[in-house]
This record gives C-alpha cells, sequence and structure tokens, in this order.
C-alpha cells in the first residue's frame, strides 16, 4: 500500500485492510497488533494506522489493554455479515447468469464436484472450495465493487469453537443448493437463480445461529501462525 496524500483517506485503506484480515481469521483472537510494525507493512505513517484501529476498536473487533488485541468476533458481527452476503450474493449470482462464461461455469463445475466428496476432505479443504465457488460466482457478475464488498462479509467459521459442526444431511443439503445455483446459472435463469443464492446464505446463516446458540459471542479458537 502506497502512502496517499490526506490521513483520513489513508486511514480508511488500513481500516479495510485490518478489518478483512481479522474477519477472515487471518489475524485470529488474540493477535497483538503494534501500530509500528503495521504501518511499516503497509507503508503509512503511525496516525493512520491508530486511527483506523481506534474505529475497529468501536466497532468491537479489537481492543487496547496493554496494547491493541484482536478480539472475539460478535454473534451481532456474524448475523450482518451475513445480511449483507444475502444482498450481494443474490444480486450478484443474477448479473453471473447473464453475464459467466463456459470456462467459469467449468471451474465452477469442478469445485461442485470436489464439494460432493466432503467426506473425504478436511474442513479447512472444503471450506476453502466453498469459499472459491461463491467467489467466483461474485466474479462472474463482472462488477468490481461486489468483489471488494463480498470479501469482506467471508467469515470463516471453520475456525469456531462451536457446539458441533454440520451433520451430513446439512452437508447434502448444502450441496444441493450449490448444484441448483449451477444449474440456474447455465439456464440464464437470473431470476430463480437470485432466490436460489439467496435462500442458500439465509439457509447458512440460520445452521451458524444453530451452532452460536444464544450465548451472543463466538469463540473462535486460537489458529497457529503455519496455518
Amino acid at each position: 500500500m502506497k502512502k496517499r496524500s490526506g490521513s483520513q483517506i489513508v486511514a480508511l485503506e488500513v481500516y479495510r485492510h485490518l478489518r478483512f484480515r481479522i474477519l477472515s481469521v487471518e489475524m485470529p483472537p488474540g493477535t497483538r497488533l503494534r501500530e509500528d510494525d503495521i504501518a511499516a507493512e503497509l507503508d503509512v505513517g503511525n496516525l493512520p494506522v491508530r486511527t483506523a484501529l481506534e474505529r475497529l476498536m468501536r466497532e468491537g473487533l479489537v481492543s487496547r489493554q496493554g496494547g491493541w488485541m484482536v478480539e472475539r468476533i460478535s454473534w451481532v458481527e456474524v448475523q450482518r455479515m451475513y445480511e449483507a452476503r444475502v444482498c450481494i450474493e443474490g444480486y450478484a449470482t443474477r448479473l453471473a447468469a447473464e453475464r459467466i462464461s463456459e470456462n467459469a461455469l467449468h471451474s465452477l463445475e469442478i469445485l461442485h464436484e470436489q464439494m460432493l466428496d466432503y467426506r473425504n476432505l478436511a474442513e479447512e479443504e472444503f471450506g476453502e472450495i466453498n469459499r472459491q465457488f461463491h467467489r467466483g460466482i461474485v466474479e462472474s457478475a463482472a462488477v468490481p465493487l461486489f468483489m471488494e464488498i463480498h470479501g469482506r462479509t467471508l467469515f470463516n467459521f471453520r475456525n469456531l469453537m462451536l457446539s458441533d459442526s454440520y451433520d451430513e444431511a446439512e452437508m447434502d443439503r448444502s450441496n444441493t443448493q450449490h448444484r441448483a445455483i449451477l444449474d440456474g446459472l447455465i439456464a440464464g435463469d437470473a431470476q430463480a437463480v437470485e432466490q436460489i443464492a439467496r435462500d442458500h446464505v439465509v439457509y447458512t446463516l440460520a445452521l451458524l445461529e444453530r451452532m452460536f446458540g444464544k450465548s451472543g459471542t463466538a469463540r473462535r479458537k486460537y489458529v497457529d501462525s503455519h496455518i
């Protein structure tokens, strides 16, 4: 990231960068955030870094107790991210039905086939394939801003300490929904596939809500540096 004039503009870029890394669990809970290190990494001054961290603190994503640190993510934040995904991914899928290329469809077919073999995939493998599938659809909408916003809504819930995980029936239903999305894209039925995509995100949110329970807080596992 290059330095730009106007500390507010730079602070906004730093904020978006850090927020994405926190929500994607690239920076897991408990990660220490040192202003000097962040400033050096992003090639910016300390002031925009501090401004960005203060904004993240107001959102509850970081705290300042003996130094900056990544906080646990709240259930409300998870809900807000998925509410944004319902809108963005739904309409992006609608546009993709009109704009997707044959190569992109072929790539999605391969990803779908891989997800069908979920019993032989590690959780992180399945999660990555699933993210590629959804990102591929949003990318096919050919609206760069959608990609940016969608990226900020991706939630790496495989690193959550949940009471339970998906059972086979839920995995099968999720894959069935993926198949329906693919069929809608192939058919070019924009209106129908938009609704299917929206329903799929809502379904995922409902599963997460069940797994979170009513504690109100997601207890994310600490992710070792090699992950």
